[in-house]
């Protein structure tokens, strides 16, 4: 992509904010414009320049006026309830060459929402927008370092501390965002300066593992710069932990199939990179074990991770968006929450384009049997009844996903009814192909127009339990479920590392007739991976990264028949609902930018 100096005077009407504490740290408007000697040679205007880096970082809930954000709905994890609406035309159907919307394409506004709660905003489009932010205050750093009226911070931290802890926000953010790029359209071009509108810009893509280096080089450089800690009105920013994290990340990402695959020919993962992966995601966890900030939630505790009653800021959140509204009422127009609330169900006030959970997403959770001593997947259970679906399966289930026959409020006896012929079956299927299900985990409970709760909401994008599922792919390739990897002062195997994921929850540790070898465990991991995370807008990248859109050839609804009291329970196929190739492994670069420098190639298939 051709990427442009960004112009100082128009950097300045972005930039120059109004004043911010706690969580408005980062939510603020543009006042007027300023020259560039002042923006750089003040604390106060630097730190809002940091604050606008940050609102680059994609929120995949989407904000107020997103209302089609895409979670889950390129996966298996959801299909969208609108048989007209940009998924189901567009995303489904293949169709990504130069199509903008919010998954895909460079767009940064399309003239609606305003500055900060602008709409139509792409991942590419923040991204660009966030390395150029990045790039101009680091090009300005020794400017910054000369500033002398620095308020100290509580906990006694100085002048000097906080400017290096702003320099390792900024190359934080600068490596997240090209990271946001590399994964969905392969490698493209390493920006660290800014870059001169007048010369003509012509270089090639570099190799998926050089930018990969760079990133890890610059989050290593970010970490040492960085505290373990924020307090105050400070919390929720970037700490030591967090870029660890996205180091770990990052490199697992270079192991993969797919990236190997496009610098080496060979779709296999790359064992460098994976030992690489798993002794990050070791250090990580130490880290965050040792900084006194984070901890992974108990089970009594777990659904904080996605909202709270007083908080933005999530204990397990190692990375994750700005976040800033309060829904006061539920209301449906509120950080993408009527993308996951049902207009078949009169009063929960959501929207048309609202994404249900698919029987593919629903058959992951496993069965618990044996008095509740152990568990496997479904079609392995030997006490699973396909008749009585819902009993006895993964406590995160019946947290993530409303099925037939729960309560949907407090305050009236509504039921969800997903059988056939039934009111809400009727209600949904008028716009497209309901599932069945509903999605529970992005809402509190309340969170509708008649139980009327207010909460606040979490977007991680990281959080703790991450990395031992991170660890537990590497080591799983490495050396198998029982090996165990040493670095750091940690050891630890595959299999100890998805029991922590599994046992926080109330789940049996993994069954053991799925550690007999790398190859069965490894589609556990899987599992266990697409369970935990699901709809955190990974699992779609996660497939991608595989290569493993087998998965995606056959997508499933509920077919729920009601004979007085008693149900009979199957599934059906939805017809056409994801027609990939190879091609779209990667995202297609739009068009004109392929045009308009003839050394950079399109992304592969396109």
């Amino acid at each position: 992509m051709r990427v442009r100096k960004y112009l100082y005077k128009i950097l300045i009407v972005m930039l120059v904010l109004s004043s911010y504490s706690c969580e408005e740290y980062l939510d603020a408007v543009p006042e007027n414009e300023i020259t560039k000697d002042r923006v750089f040679t003040n604390y106060e205007s630097v730190n809002k320049v940091l604050g606008v880096t940050y609102w680059s970082v994609h929120n995949y809930i989407a904000g107020r006026d997103d209302w089609s954000g895409p979670v889950g709905v390129y996966s298996d994890e959801c299909q969208p309830v609108h048989a007209n609406g940009p998924h189901s035309t567009n995303a489904h159907t293949g169709n990504w060459l130069d199509w903008t919307w919010r998954e895909m394409g460079f767009q940064y506004n399309d003239g609606g929402g305003g500055q900060l709660r602008r709409k139509g905003v792409t991942v590419g489009g923040l991204a660009v927008v966030g390395i150029r932010l990045a790039n101009i205050a680091l090009d300005e750093y020794e400017t910054i370092r000369e500033i002398e009226e620095v308020p100290q911070l509580p906990g006694g931290i100085t002048g000097d501390q906080i400017k290096d802890y702003m320099e390792g926000e900024f190359r934080l953010l600068r490596a997240w965002f090209h990271f946001e790029l590399i994964r969905r359209y392969g490698p493209l071009v390493i920006i660290d300066v800014p870059m001169d509108p007048n010369e003509p810009f012509l270089a090639e893509r570099e190799r998926y593992d050089v930018m990969t280096d760079w990133i890890v080089s610059e989050l290593e450089t970010a970490a040492n710069l960085l505290p373990e800690k924020w307090t105050g009105d400070f919390e929720g920013r970037a700490t030591k932990t967090s870029a660890m994290a996205i180091r770990s990340m990052a490199l697992l990402y270079a192991a993969s199939p797919n990236m190997n695959l496009l610098d080496n020919g060979v779709e296999a993962y790359n064992d460098e990179y994976l030992q690489r992966a798993a002794e990050a995601s070791l250090e990580a966890i130490q880290t965050a074990q040792n900084s006194g900030y984070y901890r992974m939630y108990p089970w009594s505790e777990y659904m904080e991770n996605w909202w709270s009653d007083n908080d933005f800021i999530s204990d397990e959140a190692l990375w994750g968006p700005p976040q800033e509204y309060w829904d006061n009422q539920g209301n449906a127009n509120v950080v993408g929450a009527g993308m996951f609330r049902p207009r078949a169900i009169p009063g929960a006030g959501g929207w048309a384009a609202h994404a249900a959970p698919t029987q593919n997403a629903v058959d992951k959770f496993e069965h618990i049997y044996d008095n509740g001593n152990a568990a496997k997947a479904i079609e392995d259970s030997p006490e699973y009844d396909p008749q009585n679906p819902y009993e006895d399966r993964d406590p995160r289930f019946y947290e993530f996903i409303w099925k037939n026959g729960d309560d949907y409020f407090f305050n009236n006896d509504t039921k969800v009814e997903a059988w056939v012929g039934g009111p809400q079956w009727n209600n949904a299927n008028q716009q497209g192909r309901w599932t069945g299900y509903f999605t529970r985990k992005h809402l509190w409970k309340g969170c509708n127009n008649v139980d009327n709760v207010g909460k606040q909401r979490r977007m991680p994008h990281i959080r703790f339990v991450q990395l031992y599922l991170d660890f537990a792919e590497a080591a799983n390739e490495l050396v198998g479920p029982n090996g165990a990897i040493s670095h750091a002062g940690m050891t630890m195997t595959a299999v100890e590392a998805i029991n922590v994921v599994r046992n926080r929850v109330g789940m049996p540790d993994i069954h053991a007739d799925y550690t007999v070898n790398a190859d069965v465990f490894r589609e556990r991991i899987r599992n266990e991976r697409a369970v935990e995370l699901y709809q955190e807008m990974h699992r779609f990248q996660d497939l991608r990264r595989w290569r493993a859109f087998d998965e995606l050839q056959h997508i499933y609804y509920a077919v729920i028949t009601k004979d007085g009291d008693n149900f009979t329970y199957d599934k059906a196929e939805i017809e056409n609902a994801r027609q990939y190739t190879d091609k779209h492994y990667w995202y297609p670069l739009p068009q004109a930018e392929v045009q308009n420098n003839p050394n950079l190639a399109q992304s592969p298939g396109w």
